[in-house]
């Protein structure tokens, strides 16, 4: 399965447990939100932007309804997935002094902290 989408490197994938849903984190400031049911056949269902730097990490609910991206931009986050054609950002988390590398949820959706 090839995923074709991003313009740059991809950093970071994250899969659901059930494998249909897979999120990607790119050097070009973008997540990208995949449908995998048909692996034949993958789509794009939604680009997340709000980043102004690489995103480096990022992970998603085992339901696929939530994902939170980490970046060099220093900030967090984090996304309504409910539907994937229109996700909603939730919040940014900020303060962070570094680039955010690793980021993990728990399984109803709060971020955890690392």
């Amino acid at each position: 399965m090839l995923l074709t989408g991003h313009t740059d490197g991809v950093n970071a994938v994250a899969l659901t447990p059930d494998g249909h849903t897979a999120l990607t984190g790119s050097s070009d400031n973008t997540a990208i939100v995949w449908d995998l049911t048909d692996p034949d056949n993958p789509r794009k269902r939604a680009t997340l932007t709000g980043h102004t730097g690489w995103v480096y990490s990022v992970t998603l609910t085992p339901d696929g309804h939530t994902a939170l991206t980490g970046s060099q931009d220093r900030t967090a986050i984090l996304w309504d997935l409910t539907n994937p054609a229109r996700p909603v950002r939730r919040a940014t988390l900020t303060g962070h002094t570094d680039s955010i590398r690793t980021v993990a949820l728990t399984p109803d959706g709060r971020p955890t902290p690392h």
